[in-house]
């Protein structure tokens, strides 16, 4: 296995790009440009996963034109305003509002590059055409990855094929990185890019759900030894700006598989890092406490009363719904 190309792409002199909102790291932006500009040899499409304003959609299509190839840069969103964006914008949209609009305006300069396509992941469908850059930024969890991988997977080309991950690093979706760890034998880690989340993957053998999933495709049912032996795996060739960033997520997966005094061992064992301090005291404060009160608590935030008491109502409503499944 060849070492991954590890850069913050420093040395990447980009055009003149629009500035949009959005989450993607000055190091993820150049590193998207670099990629659609240098990686593409037009063996098949460009393939965008989770465009929301634009911001990572403009740096494709900006790549792809510097390029020269020709191609189309498909972009996959439900463009639909979610509780959270608010906070992330200031565009005179309520949750539930179609923004579809704003996008295409954001991207109007490459209008010619960019075929839209509305759609919740669920309903996620691909045309079977072969795809030479998939860049995956909307999923998060099994479900999602599992139908983009289930939608996309057959038409990615052993040998050439990229799959870019946003939000790989970021440890709350650490189902990510251990759904990749599944695909072992299909891929190879190439690229992670410094100061930013994401992280790419060379696909080295077929994937087809259709014909073969996985047996130990769902992360959640692993046991702790699994676990384990995963997260030793996963964290073992990213370099230590990386590994800081995903390593809590071993804590996290434990977690939610009924190994609680594991999970809070290896919170507690963490290097805690400056950067893990700031990142789970910024999430301490989040929605994400509710879902593991202990292992923040582990960590050295506890929580409010108010952010305790709402953990515990958390608690009995996610046994209600299980109960209830399970009728």
């Amino acid at each position: 296995m060849t070492e991954p190309l590890v850069s913050d792409f420093h040395d990447i002199e980009l055009p003149a790009i629009r500035s949009v909102p959005g989450m993607t790291s000055e190091s993820e932006c150049r590193y998207l440009f670099w990629l659609a500009s240098s990686q593409l040899t037009g063996a098949g499409a460009l393939v965008e996963v989770g465009s929301w304003l634009g911001r990572s959609t403009l740096h494709l299509a900006a790549g792809l034109r510097r390029a020269g190839r020709g191609g189309e840069l498909h972009c996959f969103d439900g463009f639909t305003w979610a509780p959270s964006d608010p906070g992330k914008s200031d565009l005179p949209l309520k949750p539930g509002d179609n923004f579809q609009s704003y996008f295409e305006a954001h991207v109007a300069d490459y209008s010619d590059l960019i075929s839209i396509h509305r759609t919740r992941i669920k309903k996620l469908a691909w045309s079977g055409r072969p795809v030479e850059v998939l860049f995956l930024d909307a999923p998060k969890k099994l479900p999602e990855i599992t139908r983009c991988i289930e939608a996309f997977g057959p038409s990615l080309i052993p040998g050439r094929s990229i799959i870019a991950i946003q939000d790989y690093l970021y440890f709350p979706a650490y189902a990510l990185a251990a759904c990749m760890h599944a695909l072992r034998g299909c891929l190879e880690l190439i690229h992670v890019v410094l100061d930013g989340s994401t992280v790419a993957f060379r696909v080295v053998a077929p994937i087809d759900f259709s014909k073969n999933k996985p047996d130990d495709w769902n992360p959640n049912r692993w046991t702790p030894e699994q676990i384990d032996t995963a997260w030793h795996q996963i964290l073992a060739p990213l370099p230590a700006k990386a590994r800081e960033r995903l390593e809590p997520g071993r804590a996290l997966h434990l977690y939610n598989c009924g190994a609680k005094a594991a999970a809070i061992e290896a919170m507690s064992a963490l290097p805690m890092t400056p950067f893990q301090r700031d990142k789970i005291a910024g999430l301490s404060r989040s929605h994400t406490y509710l879902s593991f009160p202990e292992l923040f608590a582990a960590a050295g935030f506890p929580g409010t009363p108010k952010q305790n008491l709402q953990a515990k109502a958390k608690r009995v409503r996610d046994g209600l719904r299980n109960l209830l499944r399970a009728d």
